[in-house]
């Protein structure tokens, strides 16, 4: 067996072993992305809704 499969057994083996612990870093891989993609929204729509309210108010 060669190395990369070999890790790949090893790897297996432990997320079938440790299934609740697989589950929680899927979780927290996904509360980190819904974090980044609201950052991002945020990010993106702060500054233009700044500027349109500068025009609107004559700056």
């Amino acid at each position: 067996m060669t190395n990369r499969g070999m890790f790949l057994t090893m790897l297996w083996g432990a997320v079938f072993r440790r299934r609740s612990r697989a589950v929680m870093a899927v979780v927290a891989s996904m509360v980190g992305a819904a974090t980044l993609f609201c950052l991002a929204a945020v990010c993106i729509a702060v500054p233009q809704q700044m500027n349109e309210e500068m025009r609107a108010y004559g700056a």
